[in-house]
């Protein structure tokens, strides 16, 4: 009898959908600028370290796939 294999790891839940939709031209910018620095600072500490981990979870995600090539 040949020796039993481990099972094969649990699948990575993915959450987005790879490629991503791209859009041709320019982007259209409709309504007022925000400016990225002053929307960040004006998030409360908590809200700020769940954006953090959101975009490192994403990071996360897109270098699995591109290691693993999914």
């Amino acid at each position: 009898m040949p020796p039993a294999q481990p099972p094969p790891p649990a699948p990575t839940e993915h959450q987005l959908a790879l490629p991503l939709e791209t859009v041709a031209g320019p982007p259209q910018l409709v309504g007022p600028t925000l400016v990225p620095r002053r929307v960040w600072r004006s998030l409360g500490p908590t809200l700020q370290a769940t954006a953090r981990r959101a975009v490192l979870r994403v990071c996360q995600e897109v270098t699995d796939d591109a290691v693993h090539g999914h």
